[in-house]
């Protein structure tokens, strides 16, 4: 008897700053007797980038289609800070260290500040953005430092309530350059 199977797509996608992840549940045993997934034909393959990379010109989705192919568009690439500027930094006088260019995720670089300031923090570059940047104060200034999360939160997040307590709504969303707090 015959029986019809989905297409194979045989290549995954490829990404040099990132990976694929497929929602195939098809195995096949290979020559050396290992069960490995195959991607067969309307399975997705989402692109991941390593950090300091983003996926650009697409949305890193890939669908395998029926002539055995992954069809979709987007690739990482790197996320870089602009050159740090003197102007940024009230009192900064010279830029130091690797300030001369673009810097990439995690790196960073300082200042140098109008005596008798010191220059206080560094310029961090932060996924394309810069998390921090320096000030320059006086040594006798006090300053404070809030921090914060940069990124994406992803997570499930369940509540389970009091038999003797009435629901209480929770809402853990939190934004760029905000202290991260949930509601208790």
């Amino acid at each position: 008897t015959f029986q019809c199977e989905r297409q194979q797509c045989p290549t995954k996608p490829k990404d040099p700053n990132g990976f694929f992840e497929c929602t195939g549940t098809k195995q096949v045993v290979n020559k050396e007797g290992i069960a490995i997934q195959v991607n067969v034909y309307e399975d997705v393959c989402r692109l991941w980038c390593w950090d300091g990379f983003r996926v650009q010109k697409g949305n890193g989705i890939f669908v395998c289609n029926k002539m055995g192919s992954f069809y979709g568009s987007g690739s990482c690439k790197e996320t870089l800070c602009d050159a740090p500027r003197l102007d940024m930094v009230d009192s900064a006088i010279a830029l130091i260290g690797t300030c001369n260019r673009k810097l990439r995720h995690a790196e960073s670089c300082g200042v140098t500040c109008t005596a008798p300031k010191v220059a206080l923090g560094f310029f961090n570059c932060t996924f394309g953005e810069y998390g921090h940047i320096p000030l320059c104060r006086l040594p006798t200034e006090s300053f404070s430092r809030i921090p914060y999360v940069r990124g994406t939160l992803r997570g499930r997040l369940s509540v389970v309530p009091v038999p003797t307590l009435a629901p209480v709504p929770i809402d853990v969303t939190t934004s760029s350059k905000a202290p991260f707090v949930v509601p208790t």
